[in-house]
């Protein structure tokens, strides 16, 4: 008697369940344009529809869910180089804003870095003058024993060759010096821009 009334109660609850579900698929409908143009309201759609975009509404017409068409390879490219574009937007926004608060900080840490650069420049330029001075001097005494009739010494020669070479790695590290000044300038310019844009003056 107990598994009959098990095996009733089980039938039951699969027949509710069984009703529920049928139920609801009816409470869902398909409604999607065909390819007249002509809106179609259905409980079933194809993947040929399916793939075109439609809307999910209920038995009352409220649109429960949009579902958009499918995009072409092409548009699926471009939306991933949409999102790599956007993701790299948000990254650059977030450490502006992390780092500061107004533009005027980004302008004060653009002279700081610029002073610095300067700063090596000057440092350079100097070391470079003294490379000349000095080479002038051996070049100099060189000349003076020529004029005298006396081979240039050995270790002057080699003295002007190094300064000669000294000269030409001094003026490699300004010209990096200089070229990292125009970078830092280039990319202070984009960040005050953008801060203008992610947090406009109130």
């Amino acid at each position: 008697m107990i598994k009959i009334f098990t095996l009733y109660l089980l039938l039951t609850l699969c027949f509710s369940f069984l009703t529920a579900s049928m139920a609801q698929a009816k409470d869902r409908l398909f409604r999607y344009k065909n390819d007249q143009g002509s809106l179609v309201v259905s409980d079933s759609i194809s993947p040929y529809y399916a793939a075109k975009g439609y809307e999910v509404i209920g038995s009352r017409g409220t649109v429960l869910e949009i579902i958009p068409r499918e995009l072409s390879p092409e548009e699926k490219i471009q939306q991933r180089k949409d999102r790599q574009i956007q993701a790299t937007l948000d990254a650059w926004d977030e450490e502006l804003t992390s780092r500061y608060h107004s533009v005027e900080d980004i302008q004060s840490t653009q002279a700081r870095r610029l002073k610095g650069i300067d700063n090596s420049i000057t440092s350079l330029k100097l070391t470079l003058e003294n490379i000349s001075d000095t080479k002038k001097y051996y070049q100099s005494e060189a000349a003076a024993n020529e004029r005298q009739g006396e081979v240039v010494a050995t270790d002057t020669l080699a003295s002007m060759a190094r300064l000669q070479k000294d000269r030409g790695f001094i003026q490699k590290e300004i010209d990096k010096k200089q070229a990292s000044r125009e970078k830092i300038i280039e990319e202070f310019k984009k960040d005050i821009e953008r801060f203008r844009i992610i947090s406009p003056p109130s």
